[in-house]
């Protein structure tokens, strides 16, 4: 068959390169799992992130916005920070929060270095999280910090 040059290019153009397909997270990293199957990324590093909801008036954004998983606003704007490392994931409430933050069902000391474990329920507010460890098998996250 004979087709015009730029077609004939097209045919041998992959649409997506192996760099596009990528997943954007690595195994290993910590994901915060809600009940309606959305994932997000925590990550392993040196990098310590905020969770929380979005401040409508400074239009400050966290690191980890909870707030569309929140209808009763129940986050706070800065409601607590995590980091993840190859061993560990750290919770800590930077200041003490109306609705609290629990692991497990027990609320957190604020200003206090916390380690929930994988598989620990994380609960900000009323929302609530299953802690997991990414591994090849897992799906991207829908939510990137």
């Amino acid at each position: 068959m004979n087709h015009p040059r730029h077609l004939r290019y097209m045919q041998k153009t992959p649409i997506f390169s192996e760099s596009d397909l990528a997943p954007r997270y690595r195994p290993g990293d910590w994901i915060l799992l809600h009940s309606d199957g959305q994932r997000i990324r925590i990550g392993i590093g040196v990098k310590v992130v905020v969770v929380g909801r979005v401040d409508p008036h400074s239009l400050w954004k966290p690191d980890i916005d909870l707030g569309p998983f929140d209808a009763l606003r129940t986050v706070s704007r800065r409601h607590a920070v995590m980091a993840g490392n190859v061993n560990s994931c750290l919770l800590r409430e930077e200041s003490p929060t109306t609705n609290g933050t629990y692991i497990n069902g027990n609320r957190i000391v604020p200003f206090s270095d916390h380690f929930p474990k994988f598989g620990d329920v994380v609960r900000f507010g009323t929302v609530e999280f299953i802690l997991q460890r990414a591994t090849l098998k897992d799906e991207p996250p829908t939510i990137a910090r």
